[in-house]
């Protein structure tokens, strides 16, 4: 497996230069394989080569993590070991350990081949060491960001693997607030492609909540999103994810609403079955009012069918892809059919949900509210009601 320096060998190599540069002396860096990383001068043509035979002196550094100099080659105790100490032409040696979160990563090794050099070195030992160390440093820290955006991205491929086999919509947002990874439910959602990547992204709270999630108003780039689902942090989890933001489509979310909350049974026109005039005329009358954009009145007694009728007329108009809320003006209090109805902003009543309540209305936006046992309700709320069919707003 390649080390973690080669795969930033580029930038290793231009340290050496420098630091050659500086000193004017030679310089290479080995990796834990033992492959020459970078050289200079003598060493230049020599990158890429396995050093494994003649890294007596960093083999040891590897081992400790210490700095070690060698003031007489061939001489020196250090060096009696050394297998290849009779072919050895440096007249002296700086070598020091590369190390990223504590471990050694390689070595960087500053040699003289003759002895004026050694002596500039020697005279300015303290020096040169310094600038080898702040060299190595540097080179660590090259070597995070790199392993710190690897880990960005093998976690982003997690995620991704995962956040495309969901039905929610799933945004991938990095700590510079730039999205990274948008899922295909979220990009069907919201109408946006890959284009979109990259792109500073703004979430503001809205302050509404509904069920267990909350509304947000996304803004990637220039444009703006409303959704209703939930934000993760994970900004103490991970230095380069921030947050991941999750949201289902209104549809399934009124879906739910109206499996908790009543007994609702979409049935197309072919459901109603009869054979009678009467039965004939209704269904026509329902493919009739069903293309039409007017406000539907229905009639009859208890238990006739009027629920039935209006998801009839909702699966046979062209909104039939959108929300269907259904509201028992009847068997909601009538102090909180107002709110159940147009909502409500936080703290607007004692006992009201401290973040505020998107009203029936807002859910059924592009759809069809049905308001069952409408009769019963209050004729204050009936005069607002009938502003919100006239002008089609809420105010």
């Amino acid at each position: 497996m390649d080390s973690i320096l080669f795969k930033i060998q580029d930038t290793v190599i231009d340290y050496a230069n420098v630091i050659s540069n500086i000193t004017h002396v030679d310089v290479e860096v080995m990796d834990t394989n033992f492959r020459r990383v970078a050289g200079t001068g003598i060493f230049e043509n020599r990158i890429n080569e396995n050093m494994e035979n003649e890294s007596f002196i960093y083999q040891k550094v590897l081992d400790s993590g210490e700095i070690m100099i060698v003031h007489n080659p061939r001489v020196d105790d250090i060096c009696k070991d050394c297998p290849t100490k009779d072919a050895c032409a440096e007249t002296f040696e700086i070598s020091a350990p590369i190390k990223l979160e504590g471990e050694t990563i390689g070595v960087i090794g500053m040699m003289s081949n003759d002895e004026k050099t050694k002596d500039v070195i020697t005279e300015s030992l303290d020096d040169y060491l310094g600038l080898l160390n702040q060299i190595s440093d540097f080179i660590a820290t090259k070597a995070y960001e790199f392993g710190d955006l690897e880990r960005l991205m093998e976690t982003v491929t997690a995620l991704e693997d995962v956040s495309k086999h969901v039905e929610q919509g799933v945004l991938i947002i990095d700590r510079d607030d730039k999205l990274i990874n948008i899922n295909n439910s979220a990009k069907k959602q919201l109408g946006i492609n890959d284009n979109q990547l990259r792109e500073i992204v703004k979430i503001t709270d809205t302050g509404d909540s509904i069920e267990n999630a909350d509304e947000y108003v996304i803004q990637i780039g220039d444009n703006h999103y409303t959704i209703i689902g939930n934000v993760v942090n994970l900004k103490k989890y991970n230095n380069r994810v921030r947050k991941i933001v999750i949201f289902s489509h209104l549809n399934q979310i009124v879906s739910e609403i109206n499996k908790n909350q009543s007994l609702i049974y979409p049935l197309a026109i072919e459901n109603i079955i009869g054979i009678s005039e009467e039965t004939d005329r209704l269904r026509r009358e329902i493919l009739k009012v069903s293309k039409s954009k007017s406000t539907v009145m229905i009639t009859g007694e208890s238990g006739t069918g009027k629920e039935m009728v209006a998801t009839a007329i909702w699966k046979s108009s062209d909104r039939e892809d959108q929300s269907f809320v259904a509201v028992n003006c009847g068997a909601i209090p009538e102090p909180l059919l107002e709110s159940e109805l147009f909502g409500y902003v936080k703290g607007a009543f004692t006992g009201a949900d401290d973040k505020g309540r998107i009203g029936k209305f807002e859910l059924a936006n592009n759809g069809i509210i049905f308001l069952d046992e409408i009769g019963d309700m209050p004729l204050y709320l009936q005069v607002k009601l009938l502003r919100v069919l006239q002008e089609k707003e809420i105010t």
